[in-house]
């Protein structure tokens, strides 16, 4: 009896430790607690509100910005160069009435000394030696009206030169802005080869069209009325300027037969890459999956503990959102900017037409490179 009493103690104590250690385990296992969930959900929902705020500042407050700093300098720049054309123009106008008036004295005296001349040929035979005195006063004369000739010659060459100036003056800044009427950017408003087709071919600059308009527009009698060559011999120089200017351009024209991009190729390369982009979707998701678990240094336990919950999930759908958006967003980029570079190319040339006519310089090249769309870089989470 003492022994069986025994045997029994002894199995319930076995089974007492059992429990214990059973228990141990489990309070071992920690469960997340709903700080810890919260805190999760809020650092993700605090990564879309800044990127929504970054690049809501950056389209709306940065970029406009920088353009109208741009816009600025260029205006004050054209400002100042105005008012010293205009002051350059008024002295040039000073000039020339002054040498008119010269002019106009000089002659007044030399008809009074021809007048002179003829009476006292007329009592020659009776006055020899007043016919030497008058014939050393015609050589002195003679003398004056020669340097009156060459005074009279450089006026009228230094008022030609003053007319071309105020006339090159007069259209180089709206021939400049021409190659910028019309242009336009890479569309940011759809992804349809067809419509972007149609955009870059009617936005791209023709400069062998623009300047027939721009000669027309000279030789029209509203802009002959506006030139400011002073003088009643005003508009048939301008009309001759004109004539001298469009022979300077029919020089210079094959130069301005510029290389034209193939507007199909562009809209159909944009849209490969563009799909290229979008290919890359699952595989940017799990690269930015593996991103974040390593900011974190989680382990695979970690991952495995973590994977399927609410915070898993929402961080999943923020990572799907971005890499479905940044690929629209970096191809439009990368294609603009491209496309911006061949139309400055372009704006470059308009610029120096007019120099170029008149032999201040030559036309720039446009690079071929340009005429071609920009090749793609890869998936934009790799670069």
């Amino acid at each position: 009896m003492g022994e069986g009493a025994t045997a029994r103690y002894k199995a319930y104590l076995a089974k007492r430790k059992g429990h214990d250690a059973h228990q141990s385990a489990a309070a071992d296992v920690v469960t997340p607690s709903r700080i810890d969930v919260w805190s999760l959900r809020l650092s993700a929902w605090a990564q879309v509100v800044t990127l929504v705020v970054v690049i809501f500042g950056y389209l709306y407050t940065v970029i406009p910005v920088v353009q109208k700093e741009r816009l600025e300098e260029e205006v004050a720049t054209l400002e100042k160069t105005k008012d010293a054309l205009a002051k350059a123009r008024i002295s040039l106008e000073r000039d020339v009435v002054t040498a008119k008036i010269q002019v106009v004295s000089l002659s007044t005296n030399a008809n009074e000394l021809r007048a002179e001349n003829r009476q006292l040929e007329a009592s020659r035979a009776g006055l020899q030696q007043v016919n030497r005195q008058l014939a050393t006063e015609r050589t002195s004369v003679g003398r004056k009206l020669e340097a009156v000739s060459v005074d009279l010659a450089g006026a009228r060459q230094q008022f030609s030169e003053a007319s071309q100036k105020l006339f090159i003056d007069e259209i180089s800044e709206p021939i400049g802005f021409l190659g910028l009427q019309g242009a336009e950017g890479f569309p940011s408003d759809t992804t349809d080869a067809d419509a972007i087709e149609k955009r870059l071919a009617k936005g791209l600059p023709e400069p062998t069209v623009r300047l027939g308009a721009f000669l027309a527009w000279l030789r029209s009698p509203a802009q002959r009325s506006k030139m400011t060559i002073p003088g009643p011999d005003g508009p048939a120089i301008h009309a001759q300027l004109v004539d001298d200017f469009e022979k300077r351009i029919e020089l210079i024209r094959p130069q301005l037969a510029l290389p034209r991009p193939d507007t199909r190729k562009w809209a159909a390369e944009f849209v490969r890459q563009l799909r290229l982009e979008m290919d890359a979707v699952p595989t940017c998701l799990d690269v930015s999956m593996d991103k974040f678990v390593k900011e974190h240094n989680w382990s695979e336990a970690d991952v495995a503990r973590w994977r399927g919950t609410a915070s898993w999930n929402t961080e999943r759908r923020f990572l799907s959102v971005t890499c479905e958006t940044m690929p629209l967003y970096d191809a439009r980029k990368r294609f603009a900017k491209a496309w911006w570079g061949l139309i400055g190319a372009y704006i470059d040339v308009f610029s120096a037409i007019v120099p170029a006519a008149y032999g201040h310089q030559s036309l720039p090249r446009v690079d071929p490179a340009l005429i071609d769309p920009p090749s793609y870089p890869g998936p934009w989470f790799e670069k």
